[in-house]
């Protein structure tokens, strides 16, 4: 795991987002967050729905603007979307009329990259997602976790230092799932990108992370951060006693929703205490 250094990649700096609502009322998503985010690191945001895990995402993606605080990279604040920054959304926003390698492509196209480059870059990432067969294929022709790996090759060809995702693979099932979960930690170690990441999912984040971060909600803040190393995850004692402290702290924000609609926030069979 990278550490954390005195010039981080990201770093937010006590952030806080405030939304109007319709009966002229404002409604806080983010109440000074605070977090530094090394090159190279994969980190996980976690938490219920409407802990603001998104809504910082789209912050540090330059998508949105805080109410307060500052986000920069590289010491630089962020206050636009740039090329050095890819997003990959839950919905993979792919154009059906263009192939594969056409999809990969077009942002490339956009910021003008000769088409040799744009050509080679395509080959290189559909081959590291796996798709090196499929090229010449529609992207309506592929399955749904297929087309999320075209999409995630899309985001990897364009360069970017930093690879934000907003639940990439929640609408996969089970088994497409955990392949693409494996696949970006393959990514992640081939390229060494820095990867903030966000999920409902405790399982996924302990499967892939370096750190994961605990958000609460009412208003949307850091709850805890845990690490994780390789040499934890080859402990199943270790590895328990993580995934129960993660749920305990969970459950703390999930409870007051009520009992009905806890199941609905966090996947994963939380442990028996």
């Amino acid at each position: 795991m990278s550490a954390v250094t005195s010039m981080p990649r990201l770093s937010v700096e006590r952030v806080s987002k405030t939304f109007p609502t319709a009966t002229g009322g404002s409604f806080q998503a983010l109440n000074e967050v605070a977090l530094d985010i090394a090159a190279e690191e994969f980190v996980s945001l976690l938490g219920p729905s409407g802990c603001g895990k998104s809504t910082l995402l789209e912050i540090i993606a330059g998508l949105q603007t805080p109410s307060s605080g500052r986000v920069s990279m590289d010491g630089e604040q962020i206050l636009r979307p740039g090329p050095e920054r890819a997003v990959v959304f839950q919905h993979f926003a792919l154009f059906p009329w263009r192939t594969v390698t056409g999809n990969v492509e077009f942002p490339m196209e956009m910021a003008r990259v000769a088409k040799t480059e744009r050509r080679r870059r395509a080959r290189e990432y559909l081959s590291m997602v796996g798709l090196e067969d499929f090229g010449d294929r529609h992207v309506w022709q592929l399955s749904g976790g297929m087309q999320q790996r075209v999409a995630l090759a899309r985001a990897m060809a364009c360069t970017p230092k930093v690879l934000l995702m907003d639940e990439p693979f929640s609408g996969a099932d089970a088994i497409t799932r955990e392949l693409l979960q494996a696949q970006l930690t393959k990514l992640h170690r081939a390229t060494r990108k820095t990867i903030l990441f966000v999920t409902h999912s405790v399982d996924e984040a302990i499967r892939m992370s370096d750190r994961i971060v605990v958000m609460g909600t009412r208003p949307g803040r850091i709850v805890s951060i845990f690490s994780l190393d390789d040499a934890t995850r080859e402990h199943a004692d270790k590895m328990a006693e993580l995934r129960a402290a993660i749920w305990n702290l969970l459950r703390k924000e999930i409870l007051p929703l009520g009992e009905g609609e806890a199941g609905n926030e966090i996947r994963g069979e939380a442990p028996s205490t």
